[in-house]
């Protein structure tokens, strides 16, 4: 029994160091200026845990690409901000670390949204993890309002 017990509690620590780890780690959300001449544009991942599909999608970070380059990484609870010129841009994703080639197949996607953006507006796209990576454009005030719980990717 005794064993039993501390096969269990073993188990749960190692579940919880696992679903800690790869979390984004930097400073909570701070607006920036928006400037006149570009978009401002924030992609943010709300924290996610989907026991039923695995841990590693949804903790690793996925690499996200702006206009076929390569831009930053984005860690579950995460966030980045930055500017962009007025016009159609688009936003693809791949995992940084997939777990095998066929998690690498579903969870990359070169197109995951394609939108024009206004020079001197503030863009909150939401990222998520389902059956595939997902990229929503949010209204501000629910951008702003679940941006506030993420951290800087860094």
């Amino acid at each position: 029994m005794k064993a039993l017990r501390f096969a269990s509690s073993i188990f749960l620590l190692s579940l919880l160091a696992y679903i800690v780890t790869g979390c984004a780690t930097g400073t909570r959300f701070s607006p920036l200026a928006p400037r006149n001449d570009e978009a401002l544009v924030y992609i943010y991942r709300p924290k996610q845990y989907q026991l039923l599909a695995g841990l590693y999608e949804n903790s690793s970070a996925h690499i996200i690409t702006i206009n076929g380059h390569l831009r930053f990484r984005l860690w579950n609870g995460g966030y980045s901000a930055f500017f962009l010129p007025e016009g159609t841009n688009t936003f693809g994703s791949r995992p940084e670390d997939p777990y095998s080639w066929p998690d690498a197949l579903g969870y990359t996607r070169k197109e995951l949204l394609s939108t024009n953006f206004q020079a001197g507006m503030t863009y909150f796209l939401r990222f998520r993890l389902g059956f595939g990576p997902q990229l929503k454009i949010m209204e501000s005030a629910a951008g702003e309002a679940e941006i506030k719980k993420c951290l800087l990717s860094e």
